[in-house]
């Protein structure tokens, strides 16, 4: 495995895990229920991930309930932009640094972070999230999702938004 891809790999993600809450989630990959995104956005579940990160960001709510199964925040600090997606599906997260022409995946094994955002990985972490890499969100799951093409369906699509292009690739998301 060359060196890019070892950096891309989410560590203690098991993705077998991973496939399993999707399917307890979603009921069935044939023919999945959305139920869930409602029960979620009521409960609030990341309500003091979102009290602790206010203390170094101004926090901008993003999320679109008929698109996305997460949470999406736009984070922003001193002219820098992120983007923290927190899944409704289990306790996963994408962090990405938004303010370049494409959006670069940040996760433990990112080198040469910047303090705040070492911190805030920190406290993502330390609230229960598994902050996921772009290698691992490549990974298909025979998910039926409308208007992904059916073998075009991966985690990213199923744990985050139905979106057919990746934000780490330069395309808009």
């Amino acid at each position: 495995m060359n060196e890019k891809k070892a950096l891309e790999m989410t560590p203690d993600v098991s993705l077998s895990e991973i496939f399993a809450r999707c399917l307890e989630k979603y009921g069935s990959l044939s023919s999945p229920s959305f139920l869930f995104v409602r029960q979620a956005a009521d409960q609030a579940p990341y309500a003091a991930l979102l009290e602790r990160l206010k203390e170094w960001f101004e926090i901008l709510d993003d999320t679109d309930l008929n698109d996305d199964v997460c949470f999406f925040y736009v984070l922003r600090r001193n002219g820098k932009v992120w983007s923290l997606l927190l899944s409704m599906v289990g306790p996963y997260g994408l962090f990405m640094r938004a303010d370049e022409p494409r959006c670069v995946v940040l996760t433990s094994a990112s080198s040469d972070l910047p303090d705040i955002e070492r911190t805030t990985m920190d406290v993502v972490r330390s609230e229960g999230v598994q902050l996921l890499g772009s290698h691992t969100l490549e990974q298909p799951i025979a998910l039926n999702l409308w208007p992904t093409e059916p073998d075009g369906v991966c985690l990213f699509q199923a744990l985050f938004t139905d979106s057919s292009v990746f934000p780490w690739r330069g395309l808009e998301f």
